[in-house]
């Protein structure tokens, strides 16, 4: 054999650097990326066993590791003016946190084709170039999801997404104009979308379970939200200054633990919650000021106060189902004709303010409640409560021009604090309140410009009254005055 032939074994030992084949690596400890020498040594690894950080190193253009699979601590990016392009397309598992912000150069992050989940959360925050973001493996996300302040991004894929065990923040997306996460089912903190200018469509379809609150804010472009398979929510639901939004529909929404909030949406026309059985806190609907009908038919608990207030468009209210509220308030929704309530048995407090269509208020089964208040209402004619017995503090029924009289209060025998009658022009007659007995502190009945003084005095009189009384203001005397106010 010559003396320069190689044996099998003497070629095996040689390195194979010429044709760049060198064998992966695995990097046991921290890796940090400060120069070309450190880049070029972790180009050769597939495994880092701690964390992986480059941050500040204005010479780099390019982040390209082929063979790196897993980093079992946190994957950070950040601070690199030049930094256009980062290729990991054998990552497969990042253990910790994926953090890749103010690069101000990176326009896409989109190849890590094989990431399939990250344990704890991902945070890509002010990339000023970021125009795309991809991540078509992507099962999984440990803890929270974070997408905020990139002023370029114009695309989110994630298309097999499917679980964020912590918060979902999509926020300050500039041009932005679409929100897909066809194959998100469940996520376990909160469900931030907030401040993106031009986004059109929040698609989230297969969406079933929320751990905390869903919030949809100051997205003035929003025009469609598709959350169909939505049907619990632990803590609050917000959506709130979406200025092009015309419909919230959540077909399938059964349950909100805390408050539900919709509000200062300018172009809403339709709430639709058909199956929302139950409100742990507050149930807010204000200032909408196109909403003409709110579907909330199938809630019995509306929990501890429901505010439907500054609706001037509202013609329909479905509140059919509805048992159970601590507060109820109903303010300014001026071109509802109808308020009923037939279910509705526990209440504490029922007001009905300024609504200057409405002409009929209906609870026929309340037969106890702590203060009403009926205000306001230019065309109200009838007030049906039949089964009312006790009105445990106040009853206040003021400026209802249209209001005749009370009959649909003549089960009422006791009022625990303080009864007022006063400025209801049509009010001719108290007969509708015959069976009351009691007002146990002040009576005030004034300016009733129908109601006879005499028949009012005639009314107070068979009353016991235990603090003042000022009975002044009605109208004259009539020919059949003192006739209609026998008790």
């Amino acid at each position: 054999m010559s003396r320069v032939a190689l044996t099998l074994a003497q070629l095996a030992a040689v390195p194979l650097i010429a044709c760049g084949c060198r064998k992966p690596t695995s990097c046991a400890d921290d890796q940090y990326i400060a120069s070309e020498r450190d880049l070029d040594a972790l180009s050769q690894c597939d495994v880092v066993g701690g964390r992986l950080e480059v941050d500040g190193q204005v010479w780099l253009t390019s982040l390209d590791l082929p063979l790196l699979e897993s980093v079992a601590a946190m994957l950070k990016v950040t601070g690199c003016d030049a930094l256009v392009d980062v290729a990991m397309p054998g990552l497969v598992v990042v253990d910790g946190a994926v953090r890749i912000r103010s690069n101000p150069a990176l326009a896409a992050i989109d190849d890590l084709g094989s990431l399939e989940s990250v344990g704890e959360e991902i945070f890509i925050h002010r990339n000023e170039s970021l125009e795309r973001i991809g991540l078509p493996a992507l099962a999984a996300v440990g803890r929270d999801l974070v997408v905020r302040n990139n002023d370029a991004l114009v695309e989110l894929d994630l298309p097999v997404l499917s679980t964020v065990s912590g918060d979902v923040d999509i926020d300050g997306q500039a041009v932005l104009d679409a929100l897909e996460l066809p194959g998100l089912s469940a996520v376990g903190g909160n469900l931030w979308v907030a401040r993106n200018a031009s986004l059109a469509h929040i698609d989230l379809p297969s969406l079933e379970t929320l751990g905390r609150s869903l919030y949809i804010h100051r997205n003035d472009a929003l025009a469609g939200l598709d959350m169909r398979s939505l049907r619990s929510l632990e803590r609050s639901l917000t959506i709130r200054d979406s200025a092009s939004l015309t419909s919230v529909a959540l077909p399938a929404l059964v349950h909100v633990g805390d408050d539900l909030t919709i509000q200062d949406n300018a172009a809403l026309t339709t709430i639709d919650l058909p199956r929302l059985d139950a409100v742990g806190d507050d149930l807010t609907i204000q200032d909408n000021l196109a909403v003409t009908r709110i579907d909330l038919s199938g809630l019995t608990d509306a929990g501890d106060r429901l505010y439907v207030m500054h609706q001037p468009a509202l013609t329909e209210l479905d509140l059919s189902g509805l048992e159970e509220v601590y507060f109820a308030f109903f303010n300014d929704n001026d071109a509802l004709a109808v308020l009923e309530l037939p279910v509705l048995e526990f209440v504490d407090e029922l007001t009905v303010w300024s609504a200057e269509a409405l002409h009929g208020l209906t609870a026929p089964k309340i037969s106890s409640l702590r203060f009403l208040n009926i205000v306001d209402n230019r065309s109200i004619t009838t007030i049906e409560m039949s089964s009312l017995a006790d009105i445990r503090s106040s009853l206040l029924i003021q400026n209802n021009d249209s209001l005749v009289g009370l009959e649909g209060l003549s089960g009422v025998t006791a009022v625990g604090f303080q009864l007022t009658i006063s400025g209801n022009d049509d009010l001719s007659s108290l007969n509708g309140l015959s069976c009351l007995r009691t007002v146990s502190h002040n009576l005030t009945i004034t300016d009733n410009a129908s109601l006879c003084q005499v028949d009012a005095q005639v009314f107070v009189d068979g009353l016991e009254v235990g603090g003042d009384v000022l009975v002044f203001g009605n109208g004259a005397d009539r020919t059949d005055c003192g006739a209609a106010s026998s008790r």
